[in-house]
């Protein structure tokens, strides 16, 4: 019997962290803006490029790992590969909190 393997990771994390990149540099040029007195208006192209990059590349990177275990005979399911490479981004959410405050 296989265990239970939660699959939400590998979508909620690359989420959180698209979520937390950009609020964290909004509110950052936001400041920028006020301490300068200008005006800061969101671009949300780079939004919506960065969400892009992040998901192709959370999806592509798994998906050809789990094609070089298959070709290689090594025993791992593709939602295995998957759960395991969404919850590896994790790390990285600390890390887009603390870019905004450079």
């Amino acid at each position: 019997m296989r265990t239970y393997v939660p699959a939400t990771g590998p979508f909620w994390i690359p989420t959180t962290l698209i979520f937390i990149l950009f609020f964290s540099t909004s509110l950052a040029a936001t400041f920028t803006a006020a301490a300068t007195k200008s005006t800061y208006t969101y671009d949300f192209t780079k939004l919506s490029a960065a969400a892009a990059c992040i998901y192709i590349y959370g999806s592509a990177m798994p998906a050809m790992t789990w094609a070089a275990c298959k070709h290689w005979k090594i025993g791992i399911g593709m939602i295995e590969v998957f759960t395991i490479y969404g919850y590896s981004w994790s790390v990285w959410i600390p890390v887009a909190v603390t870019q905004g405050c450079k």
